[in-house]
């Protein structure tokens, strides 16, 4: 089975036989930033699996770190491919492969995710384990902490030190946190002079904006 795209002007285009060695998502923020997107959708063959069939004269190739030679096309911009050295891989953008059924098995890089996706495919820290990566799964939604044994879905880097209560999805006021003996609680809250607001009839002020529209907000004194 061969699969063929092209960059965004058709003056490059590419050719891949068989099947990927794998799909799935990368939330790094290199990938982001290079695709400008929220996430990466990637296909992963074995270089001799992948061919230019035409207009090589017009790829480029940018060079960040030796592990990603990124390949586009210098007449229009298009993003092509990435060759991946050190893995062995080389990464055709699922989008350059309009033929190509798109299965999705993973997620890499979802620490450094800009948009959680709940979608019940496993979350990598990093890379799998094979590929020289921790291999740690890591929480679905945003960054799901566990601290003190109780799980607080924020999407709140939390800092130390601090005591978590849980977090009811169904209820934005319930559970907190407690950053050096002050309490905080997760809610929303309407616009107020001074950065104040009010959250179920308390006085409040706006620690941190979070994901969703909500606030971590500290009882005002």
């Amino acid at each position: 089975m061969k699969h063929t795209g092209h960059c965004f002007c058709g003056a490059v285009e590419v050719q891949v036989t068989g099947s990927p060695e794998g799909m799935g998502y990368c939330h790094c923020i290199s990938c982001r930033s290079w695709s400008g997107g929220p996430v990466n959708a990637f296909t992963l063959w074995k270089p001799e699996a992948v061919e230019i069939t035409s207009g090589k004269q017009h790829v480029a190739t940018f060079e960040k770190t030796p592990m990603s030679q990124r390949k586009y096309c210098a007449k229009c911009g298009g993003h092509l491919m990435t060759n991946h050295p050190t893995l062995g891989l080389v990464d055709v953008f699922a989008a350059t492969l309009p033929t190509l059924r798109f299965t999705p098995g993973v997620h890499i890089n979802y620490a450094e995710t800009v948009l959680p996706m709940r979608d019940g495919l496993p979350k990598l820290k990093d890379f799998p384990a094979e590929l020289g990566g921790s291999g740690q799964a890591v929480p679905e939604w945003g960054n799901e902490l566990s601290i003190t044994g109780t799980t607080w879905r924020t999407g709140f880097a939390v800092q130390s030190p601090c005591e978590v209560s849980p977090l009811d999805p169904g209820s934005p006021g319930s559970g907190g946190v407690r950053f050096l003996g002050e309490s905080y609680v997760r809610g929303r809250s309407r616009p107020a002079n001074s950065g104040f607001g009010v959250t179920y009839g308390l006085p409040v002020k706006a620690l941190k904006h979070l994901r969703g529209g909500d606030y971590l907000f500290r009882q005002a004194k």
